[in-house]
């Protein structure tokens, strides 16, 4: 499964014609219009083909500005992309052509892994470039290349606007198709030939806190529907997944399933003694599952050398549905991780559900469309009191149980009951703050030398697991130097004279930190009292205008910081206005108060944001903004001590 992108252009792959068409005047009279969003370049016609055994790719691009060159670097292709041919015409009517064999390198772009890149020769500010390309083995005759399997997903749309984008499904295509997304399309049908016309799709600016897949742009589904379910298909949304639970998901957790008696020896010995109540049960197994069992998607430093990753990566379905040869050899991939966590509830005598789920960032699932290709993950939910349910997800390594990724919180679900093997049509839950928090404790000192100051971190939730997958593949020594480096990084001018990271591989444990340093600083010098604290929200330094996009965040979640500190003898904290600022999207509070113990002052500084709100309507950006406003005004808000 898989969406191609054209980096530069921004847009998903296009089809194909046998020679270019002509370019019309009107293309050289374009010119930019920031208020119709025409800015460096113009998609002038993006063309994609299914002719049955392969796909043709053919777009033209109107260079407006030098700004815009690189809408002319395409890149991310196919692994069967072939017969690349292109040409950059000018307005004199001088041809520079290009091909695979002159043109195309392998190179890293920016924050990307080395993709092989085409780069189209000869741009200037004013030019056009019509490019064409290939992607299929004519030997296999498939509609749809080896690399993307049964399922392709294509979402298009990207920095530069497109006037006009044409899909083709030639006679010899026989799979099925949908066009998501975009109500605003013609489509005609003529000697088996069905095409869809899409015309004026605006440029995804790529604005902070949006997601692609969410903002309406024209997303493209082709698939290969299995026989099994091709009548189904034609019955409506919940006749077509009652077949697909039948046909597909009860085979592969159930009917395929093989436990034999290593199997029951292991789930005897991690199901005894488990808690009464289902969700305490649930929790205690999958820890248990993890311990045990080794989930290579994210293998130790000590895992990498010992085991054979690539191989065990390499699993049959048969080997996959083996349990008793996943349990002697102690390790597994994470959809095995799955299949084991299924049979021993299955053991103790619990009926999970199952959520078929779809990750945000490729897109919703659409319960309507006869697609089972759609969901990319399998959730495990236990009933708790009432109507409440606790997610699982055993396929994230050492991450806290009832953790739910965020790419999955608040999205649509297919829903299995294993009880019954019912199917309705669900949402997963966003997670509340409080599942999710991050908490730097600081103690400092301040003399005539400079400040010292310790700090203690610890982290529950999507904090916790992703520091655990930062840190988990490394020595203790490399989480040391990782942590040391990235408190350098974000304190300069202080010397950190320790730093370790505690229980990165201990799941059972909460994961720490633990970090000195050194600030030269004199006692009456403004200071921050939580240095190096990163703030809990990215600050976009721009923002593209109009807004149209809506708002998502990754997580709710709070984060708190607290400093204590003694007042040296001859001086006072100077007057702190308490800063409290709250609305919609969450709260932030940063508060100073100091004690008298004895003879001498203490001092303590809280800060603490609550973010309460994971998504809104585009509209309400400026409430938004404010409140990142107020983040960054907090982290900026210094203390000072003054001299009696």
């Amino acid at each position: 499964m898989s969406a191609r992108t054209v980096l530069a252009a921004g847009f998903t792959l296009v089809a194909a014609a046998a020679e270019w068409a002509p370019i019309p005047p009107s293309a050289w009279d374009l010119k930019e219009d920031p208020a119709r969003g025409i800015q460096g370049a113009v998609v002038l016609d993006q063309r994609l083909t299914f002719t049955g055994f392969s796909i043709v790719h053919t777009l033209r691009v109107r260079i407006l500005s030098e700004a815009a060159r690189d809408a002319a670097v395409f890149a991310d292709f196919l692994p069967e992309a072939k017969d690349f041919e292109g040409r950059t015409v000018y307005r004199d009517g001088r041809v520079v052509p290009f091909d695979l064999r002159r043109d195309l390198s392998t190179k890293a772009l920016k924050d990307r892994a080395p993709v092989r890149t085409l780069v189209a020769p000869g741009i200037t500010s004013d030019c056009i470039v019509d490019c064409r390309w290939t992607e299929g083995d004519i030997e296999r005759m498939a509609p749809l290349p080896l690399s993307l399997g049964p399922y392709g997903h294509w979402r298009i749309g990207g920095p530069y606007p497109i006037q006009q984008l044409t899909i083709e499904f030639l006679p010899r295509f026989g799979w099925v198709s949908a066009l998501l997304g975009w109500p605003h399309f013609s489509r005609t049908e003529a000697s088996g030939t069905i095409t869809y016309v899409l015309r004026d799709i605006p440029r995804w600016e790529g604005p902070p806190y949006a997601l692609k897949a969410l903002t309406g742009l024209p997303q493209l589904a082709v698939w290969w529907q299995p026989p099994d379910l091709v009548e189904a298909g034609t019955q409506g949304a919940q006749a077509y997944w009652e077949a697909t639970v039948e046909h597909f998901w009860k085979r592969m957790f159930k009917r395929d399933v093989r436990a034999g008696k290593a199997f029951q020896a292991f789930a005897k010995e991690l199901t005894n003694g488990l808690p009464a109540e289902p969700g305490p049960a649930a929790s205690t197994l999958l820890r248990r599952l993890d311990r045990r069992i080794r989930n290579i998607d994210q293998a130790t430093l000590e895992e990498e050398g010992s085991l054979n990753l690539k191989a065990i990566g390499a699993d049959t379905y048969k080997e996959a549905r083996d349990l008793d040869f996943l349990v002697e050899r102690g390790s597994a991939q994470p959809g095995e991780m799955l299949q084991l966590y299924l049979a021993l509830l299955d053991h103790a005598n619990a009926r999970p559900i199952l959520a078929l789920a779809r990750n945000r960032r490729r897109g919703r699932l659409h319960y309507d469309l006869p697609n089972a290709y759609q969901a990319d993950r399998v959730l495990v939910g236990v009933r708790g009191g009432g109507d409440r349910i606790l997610w699982f997800d055993p396929t994230l390594r050492f991450a806290p149980p009832g953790l739910i990724h965020p790419d999955y919180q608040g999205t649509d679900a297919v829903l299995v009951d294993t009880a019954t093997w019912e199917v309705s049509r669900g949402v997963l839950p966003v997670q509340a703050p409080e599942a999710h928090v991050t908490h730097f404790a600081y103690t400092a000192t301040i003399g005539e030398d400079g400040r010292h100051f310790r700090l203690a971190a610890t982290f529950t939730g999507i904090p916790e697991w992703r520091q655990r997958a930062r840190f988990m593949h490394l020595s203790p020594e490399g989480q040391a130097s990782l942590l040391r480096s990235a408190l350098e990084a974000a304190l300069p001018e202080a010397g950190i004279t320790s730093a370790q990271v505690l229980n990165a591989l201990e799941p059972d444990a909460n994961l720490a930190w633990r970090a000195e340093g050194n600030l030269d600083a004199a006692p009456t010098a403004p200071f921050f009292p939580f240095p190096g604290m990163a703030s809990p929200l990215y600050l976009p330094a721009t923002w593209p205008e109009p807004r149209t996009a809506p708002i998502v965040l990754d997580h709710l979640g709070i984060q708190v910081a607290t400093c204590t500190f003694p007042i040296p003898p001859g001086y006072a904290l100077a007057p702190f206005k308490p800063f409290v600022r709250e609305n919609a999207f969450g709260r932030v509070a940063y508060l100073v108060e100091t004690r008298k113990e004895g003879d001498a002052v203490q001092a303590k500084a809280a800060f603490r944001v609550d973010v309460r709100r994971a998504a809104a309507p585009a509209s309400e950006i400026a409430a938004f903004r404010t409140f990142l406003g107020w983040i960054d005004e907090a982290m900026h808000l210094n203390l000072a001590l003054e001299r009696l």
